[in-house]
């Protein structure tokens, strides 16, 4: 059957004659659905092509912030910053690991930078992100520090950035 309904509608499209009995195709109303392997009603009322410019906007803002963040993240661990050696100290972590921690998050800024280029990428890296933070904040409830702002920021951040690229890039893996 689908096959029948792709037939139609190019034979339709070229100016043939359908299965139909010779009737084109008549458009289809942004409330119907775009396919058999589509069946999204597009209930927002808007274009479609308005709400992907609008939700690229979105997930171009978030990923880019969140690369930012990671990053500068990734320097203060690498010039080990006092700020980091204080956290390290409160939750009991070695100063050796700033640099691997670093490394870490270099890598999760890098990957989610790459992904606006590779999108697969840039989802394992904004999950890497929000295990890694997990992680952090694990390690602050287990050391009892109330000072878990920043972890609970950036887990926050790597999660919009993770569900902004999974919600953006649906339409091309769905």
């Amino acid at each position: 059957m689908p096959f029948r309904f792709l037939a139609g509608s190019l034979l339709a499209f070229a100016g043939g004659s359908a299965p139909n009995g010779g009737a084109r195709l008549r458009a289809r109303t942004p409330l119907e659905t775009v396919g058999p392997a589509r069946a999204r009603p597009n209930v927002s009322g808007f274009p479609r092509s308005a709400c992907l410019r609008g939700m690229y906007i979105a997930y171009l803002v978030i990923t880019l912030v969140a690369v930012l963040a990671n990053g500068y993240a990734a320097f203060l661990n690498f010039v080990g910053a006092e700020s980091v050696k204080l956290a390290a100290d409160r939750v009991g972590v070695s100063h050796r690991w700033m640099v691997p921690f670093g490394v870490l998050l270099a890598a999760g800024a890098g990957g989610l930078l790459v992904g606006l280029a590779v999108p697969v990428l840039g989802a394992a890296a904004a999950a890497g992100l929000v295990v890694y933070f997990i992680c952090a904040l694990g390690a602050h409830v287990r050391a009892r520090d109330h000072g878990v702002g920043g972890a609970v920021t950036f887990l926050v951040l790597a999660a919009a950035a993770l569900g902004a690229t999974l919600a953006y890039h649906d339409h091309q893996w769905g």
